[in-house]
């Protein structure tokens, strides 16, 4: 059989992709896929250029062209309805076609992830259910076949009748260690030259078990350790490769014991020269002491995430988190006074919070001096978290698809919550929803729409741009011409391509037609379908000084409620 695996990346608001994007759970899928079944299967990653920017055809076309039988997809909580969206659409192409999910959002009780077309999930550590699957496949069992495949722990079938619940096919053992496992880097499944950036796992398992994460019972078992040797191997790779960052995966650092033999390590690994690695990662900065801290310097780390999430004692007993504020404090100013930066997180909507709370956490990191670089975020009701089981509960609501986002909770309503962003916004001086920027568009991204140009011309050209988002710049051409022009041509273009992000670019010259920037406008709006992806569809209109005097200040007020107005 053959397997083709995919993993989505987020869309970013300026259209550029993540470099993020390393796909190491279904690269790691296949290494064990291949060891464990041999010649039975042919196991391949869809290429990331195509995964990573291509639109939603150009992502089919590619799919088509492998003609897979099995169809596996990465879904995360940024990708998921992208990501079910396009297998539905590929089983339309290639009738047959199964599809298999795993990731973060592939847990227990989900019927809706097969009723949006899934044959079978993966949840958890997937390696070792995957190989299993993959000998269970060889050997006659069949997706198309729920019931051939309750033997193989550690998976969820469909349903077995209308409104039930996934089957669930029992425990599976996890990876026993991390040094069983393959590098992907290392075998030429991720190039780390691609974005001179390399991920690297050396823990897999919490300690912690905080409410609001599943990270615990993805991993699931005892920590798991890469051991130095490997270590060492991974970042020689890294420093061959010119890798400029590497970013620890561990979700707690300090969680290894021999985490002073690790840095030391780390630090002795750094390529000499102009541009050694720099190193980040994540945190417990109540247990971060001096030697620490002087290792973490010594190694190169420039930055280092801490999760606060809130201050209310009654809130962190809630959520199972524990703080300890003079040695919170201790432990950050230690590594900002080694020039590390330290990135503070607090999450708003948490279960206990009040505003006054909310307000009181959000003085303490801004009078303490912490927040340079702080990260405030609204509560996200993850699936499979404690916490989402518990929701219910606590009162708390929350939006029930991605992103999963806090509504209200007994003690902070949907105003009280806004008051509170408003309030961080205010004492760190920062906008979390900017007003958007034009940048300088790579020449793939943009399509220039000229003088005399129609709505033929228009199609034409949007037939061959194949980029997941798109810079179409008709500011050469007439205004009205071009909004009529286009409006069609481009919701075209998006009905096969529902997930791009585009802006449009038009120039005006005095008061123009908005009915035809309505038009434009109402073309480019995404789809109730599209709900819980972060697609961003903007017009823009540009005037000088000279149009902007001749359209006044009514019709610039009611075109920048169209569009964003632009000198």
């Amino acid at each position: 059989m053959r397997f083709l695996l995919l993993q989505l990346p987020p869309i970013a608001p300026d259209g550029l992709p993540a470099r993020e994007n390393h796909p190491l759970g279904a690269a790691h899928l296949v290494l064990e896929g291949r060891r464990a079944a041999g010649a039975a299967h042919e196991l391949s990653l869809l290429d990331r250029g195509t995964a990573d920017a291509g639109s939603d055809e150009a992502i089919l076309d590619a799919v088509a062209a492998a003609r897979p039988d099995v169809l596996g997809l990465t879904l995360y909580v940024w990708n998921v309805v992208r990501s079910l969206h396009l297998a539905r659409e590929a089983r339309r192409r290639l009738p047959g076609l199964r599809v298999l999910g795993g990731g973060p959002e592939v847990v227990a009780g989900r019927a809706d992830l097969f009723a949006a077309g899934l044959d079978a999930g993966v949840p958890g550590e997937g390696e070792v259910p995957f190989a299993a699957l993959l000998r269970a496949l060889a050997a006659g069992a069949d997706l198309g076949r729920p019931d051939s495949l309750r033997s193989v722990p550690g998976l969820l079938l469909p349903p077995a009748a209308p409104g039930g619940l996934p089957v669930s096919t029992g425990p599976s053992a996890g990876v026993p260690s991390l040094d069983l496992l393959e590098d992907p880097y290392a075998a030429g499944l991720v190039d780390a030259r691609r974005d001179r950036f390399l991920y690297l796992e050396t823990t897999r398992g919490c300690r912690f078990r905080c409410s609001f994460c599943r990270y615990d019972a993805d991993a699931g078992g005892p920590l798991k350790s890469l051991s130095l040797p490997r270590v060492a191997d991974a970042l020689r790779h890294g420093a061959a490769c010119g890798v400029e960052e590497v970013f620890l995966l561990d979700p707690t650092l300090n969680q290894r014991k021999d985490l002073p033999d690790l840095l030391r390590l780390m630090a002795a690994a750094r390529p000499a020269g102009d541009r050694p690695f720099r190193y980040g990662g994540e945190l417990v900065a109540e247990l971060v002491e001096e030697e620490i801290a002087d290792l973490l310097a010594a190694a190169g780390f420039h930055t280092v995430e801490v999760g606060l999430q809130s201050t209310n004692p009654d809130t962190l007993r809630t959520i199972q988190r524990f703080h300890h504020r003079e040695r919170f404090l201790r432990g950050v100013r230690l590594l900002k006074a080694r020039g590390i930066r330290v990135r503070v997180d607090l999450i708003l909507g948490l279960p206990k919070e009040t505003l006054a709370s909310a307000k009181a956490g959000i003085d303490f990191v801004a009078d303490e001096g912490l927040g340079e670089d702080i990260q405030v975020f609204e509560l996200m009701v993850l699936p499979g978290t404690a916490l989402a089981g518990q929701a219910a509960a606590l009162g708390i609501e929350h939006l029930p698809r991605p992103p999963y986002t806090v509504l209200r909770t007994p003690t902070m309503g949907g105003e009280e919550i806004a008051a509170a962003v408003a309030y961080s916004e205010e004492r760190f001086g920062v906008e979390w929803t900017p007003p958007p920027r034009l940048r300088r568009f790579r020449r793939e991204e943009r399509i220039v729409f000229g003088e005399g140009e129609g709505a033929a011309e228009a199609a034409a050209a949007l037939s061959r741009h194949r980029r997941n988002f798109l810079a179409l710049d008709a500011r050469a051409a007439g205004f009205g011409e071009a909004a009529r022009g286009l409006a069609g041509p481009l919701r075209d273009w998006l009905g096969r391509n529902p997930f791009a992000s585009v802006d449009v670019l038009l120039r005006a010259r005095g008061a123009e037609d908005l009915g035809a920037l309505e038009d434009l406008v109402e073309s480019i709006q995404a789809p109730e379908s599209t709900l819980g992806a972060a697609l961003h569809r903007r017009a823009w209109t540009f005037l000088d000084r000279e149009a902007r005097a001749r359209a006044g200040r009514g019709w610039i007020g009611e075109a920048g409620a169209l569009s964003f107005v632009r000198a």
